[in-house]
């Protein structure tokens, strides 16, 4: 493949196909090269022309060679997420392009510094091993347009991370360089707050402790190297992952906001002047907003300790009075039952009176589970309930397993225990009962 490229010199190259022309035109055997080429199983097709515009499709059998090639198409087999290019010129003039955004890889043929942005791989595409290089974005990115108002509708796209380059190859080379030129003002317009436009001047605004509206250049300004890392690391900092990123662009604008604007500086100026120092800040005041959420964090976790510790002591409580009832109740039980058998032994009295009177007693001991069962059981419904109110909201600063674990799990083993302990005495007390109908049957 690289040696049929050197016959050949470049003509142009969109997203789907690369034009190519023959340096010599009677190169008789470039037909038969092509072919062979075409056949071999690569990635895309080929497609000639001659001077009248036949098209032939490569491959195709040898008798349709016979006439002078023009020019040469490779058409690209490119995805939503790979894009390929044969060309680093036809690679830069595709970055206007909406759908290169959507990429995540972009494979170009011709020798250069790999690199990556927030969202996308450029690495070198060998034609046979592109496969093996292919990139899945594993970080969740925040969409910008959450975060930044762009009212003209035209500036800030939900692909707009694609241009965030937050570290440069081991060495730099041109291609990376004129990269920076395209990308560093399209990534540097989420710096702004928000974005609009007045009589045709864009402006960007920046929201803190003041509102700052900064006009934009018509064309861009040439900046340092410096000044293209600072606008890189910056967003990074923002935009690294989804989570926060707003309190992040929010601490990032306050600090930005901080600096007086000079008499006619224009954004790319006044950027490139009080970003660094205003990222410095920026960070510590970051540092400070996690400090104050562990805080509200571990003031949260003891809040919570403390109320399942009363609301388990609660059901713990209700579980000692339901045996304290058993053991009352029994007790009435057995004297009730002992007092009939002297009663009746010293015929005070009758046999119908010392049956009305267990049957009473039987009475009374289910009476006394179900009515204490129903009421421990409305009152752990409430308990379940108030846990649910106060719990909402609580995973923002507590992650899930945490609150199963110092929450849930502690409510449910008591809930769990209560529940055991209430069988065996519902079972004690039908025993009791039984007891009871055996001596009206037999007594």
């Amino acid at each position: 493949m690289i040696e049929i490229l050197s016959r050949l010199f470049f003509v142009s190259e969109s997203l789907d196909t690369a034009f190519y022309r023959p340096k010599d035109r009677t190169d008789e055997s470039l037909s038969s090269d092509l072919n062979t080429l075409a056949n071999s199983g690569i990635d895309f097709s080929i497609q000639i022309s001659d001077t009248f515009d036949e098209k032939i499709s490569l491959p195709t059998s040898d008798s349709h060679l016979n006439f002078e090639i023009e020019l040469i198409a490779f058409n690209k087999s490119r995805t939503l997420d790979n894009i390929y290019f044969f060309t680093k010129e036809g690679f830069l003039k595709n970055l206007e392009s909406s759908e290169i955004s959507k990429s995540q890889n972009i494979f170009i043929h011709e020798d250069f510094s790999e690199f990556s942005t927030l969202t996308c791989r450029f690495r070198k595409w060998n034609f046979d091993s592109d496969k093996v290089q292919e990139h899945q974005k594993n970080i969740e990115t925040a969409d910008p347009r959450k975060i930044l108002k762009d009212y003209t509708g035209a500036q800030v796209t939900s692909n707009q991370l694609f241009w965030v380059t937050p570290t440069e190859p081991d060495t730099p080379d041109d291609l990376f360089s004129k990269w920076l030129d395209i990308a560093t003002p399209k990534a540097a317009l989420l710096l702004a707050s928000e974005i609009s436009s007045t009589e045709g001047v864009q402006y960007h605004t920046i929201k803190g402790s003041k509102t700052l509206n900064i006009p934009n250049e018509v064309e861009f300004t040439s900046i340092t190297k410096e000044t293209h890392s600072s606008i890189h690391e910056a967003l990074y900092w923002v935009f690294e992952t989804s989570r926060e990123t707003e309190v992040r662009h929010t601490l990032l604008s306050q600090r930005l906001s901080n600096n007086d604007l000079k008499q006619s500086e224009r954004w790319t100026k006044y950027i490139s002047r009080v970003l660094r120092p205003s990222l410095s800040s920026a960070r510590e005041d970051y540092r400070s907003h996690l400090l104050v959420k562990t805080g509200e964090l571990l003031k949260a976790i003891t809040d919570i300790r403390k109320t399942v510790s009363d609301e388990t002591s609660k059901i713990i409580d209700k579980t000692s009075a339901l045996t304290s009832s058993l053991l009352r109740d029994a007790s009435i039980t057995f004297i009730i039952a002992a007092l009939r058998q002297t009663l009746i032994a010293k015929n005070i009295i009758t046999k119908e009176s010392a049956h009305f009177l267990l049957i009473a007693t039987a009475a009374w001991l289910a009476t006394s589970i179900l009515l204490t069962g129903y009421q421990n059981k409305m009152f752990i419904r409430s308990q379940i309930r108030f846990r649910r109110n106060w719990s909402k909201g609580l995973s923002a600063l507590i992650s899930e397993d945490e609150l199963k674990k110092i929450s849930r799990r502690p409510i449910r083993e008591a809930i769990e225990n209560y529940g055991r302990i209430k069988k065996v005495i519902d079972f004690i007390y039908a025993i009791l009962i039984f007891i009871i109908l055996c001596l009206l049957v037999f007594g």
